[in-house]
């Protein structure tokens, strides 16, 4: 005789299963579409910063094929690491909403960075310093900030729970604030290892070994 209530205990047993994996299944369904989410994150952070690395990566290569027949090493040093650091900032300022005048002065500071990769290129590094710092100063001059406070709010720095280890991918300048104005602390060789320990913006703030400190550094430099 089939005993009806051990039937109903496992039918009972049954649907519960069934609504349990029902569950399971939607809760997988959401970690996928969040895990996709992050990804397209990092993929669009990788999209910004993209350009930034494509053009630092010629500056490096020439740097590291001309090390030997430098005669006046600390000179093209310092004009590579403000060419690096100016075309990061021209860069960034592209992405930005720029009015008619702003946008001008923005066209003639990438021509003034042209320039100064071209008499870098002939090794006249007061050439190619001067001319990049006419186009700092034409950047600097493009009043963005003020246009947009309005729209969208301030940038606060945000701290990483884990410290994340990076690498220069060229000489670059450790400043005490996350800007290109801000005063430098010490100019890091290409190759120094430092630890990241939050970001603002397109700024990471680290660590340094050698020599020990702390500071910023904009993110183009860094892998």
């Amino acid at each position: 005789m089939v005993d009806l209530q051990v039937i109903e205990r496992k039918t009972r047993r049954i649907t519960k299963l069934e609504r349990e994996n029902a569950q399971l299944g939607d809760k997988l369904s959401e970690q996928k579409l969040l895990s996709q989410k992050l990804q397209t994150a990092l993929l669009m952070r990788h999209k910004e910063t993209d350009a930034c690395l494509q053009a630092n990566e010629k500056l490096a290569t020439e740097l590291k094929q001309s090390k030997a027949k430098l005669a006046n090493r600390g000179s093209k040093l310092g004009a590579v690491t403000f060419i690096a650091e100016a075309t990061a900032v021209i860069n960034s300022m592209a992405r930005q909403s720029l009015d008619d005048r702003q946008a001008i002065l923005h066209k003639r500071a990438r021509q003034n960075l042209i320039a100064s990769n071209r008499e870098l290129e002939k090794e006249n590094y007061e050439g190619a310093f001067f001319l990049c710092r006419k186009a700092m100063e034409q950047v600097r001059s493009i009043d963005v900030d003020k246009d947009t406070v309005k729209a969208r709010p301030a940038e606060e720095e945000i701290s990483f729970s884990t410290p994340l280890e990076m690498e220069l991918f060229t000489t670059g300048n450790l400043r005490s604030a996350p800007s290109i104005k801000a005063d430098i602390k010490t100019v890091l060789p290409e190759g120094s290892r430092v630890t990241a320990i939050g970001f603002q913006r397109n700024w990471v703030k680290v660590k340094s070994m050698d020599p020990l400190e702390t500071g910023w550094i904009h993110l183009s430099l860094l892998y």
